[in-house]
C-alpha cells in the first residue's frame, strides 16, 4: 500500500524518459525513496565542486545554473544525474519543489 501511495505522489517523475521501461518493482522503490525537498528563491542547492550522490528532479519553479557568477541557464523540469564534482552553482530562481533520489540506496 506504502508503495502504491508513493507511486501516485511521485508519478510526475517516474514518466520521465529515464525511467521508460522499467519495470514496476523498480519504479515502486524509486517513488519510496524520493524525498521531496522546498527550496526559497536565493537558496544554492549544489555548491561547486559539490560531490552529487543522487539524481534531482525539478517538478515545480525553476533553477539558475552559474559560473563563475554568470547565468548560464534557466532550468525547469529537468534530471541531473552526477556523483562527480560540479564545476557550476545551482541556484533557486523561482520557488521550487526539488525531489531527490540518494543513488545509494539502489547501489551495494
Amino acid at each position: 500500500m506504502r508503495g502504491d501511495i508513493a507511486m501516485h505522489l511521485h508519478r510526475e517523475v517516474l514518466s520521465l524518459p529515464v525511467f521508460s521501461g522499467a519495470c514496476q518493482g523498480f519504479l515502486k522503490a524509486v517513488a519510496m525513496n524520493t524525498d521531496p525537498v522546498f527550496c526559497a528563491p536565493g537558496e544554492y542547492i549544489i555548491h561547486t565542486a559539490d560531490v552529487i550522490h543522487g539524481i534531482y528532479y525539478v517538478s515545480s519553479g525553476s533553477l539558475e545554473i552559474l559560473k563563475d557568477a554568470t547565468v548560464v541557464a534557466i532550468l525547469g523540469l529537468f534530471a541531473v544525474s552526477l556523483s562527480v564534482s560540479t564545476l557550476c552553482n545551482v541556484h533557486v530562481y523561482l520557488m521550487c519543489t526539488v525531489r531527490y533520489l540518494l543513488i545509494s540506496k539502489f547501489t551495494p
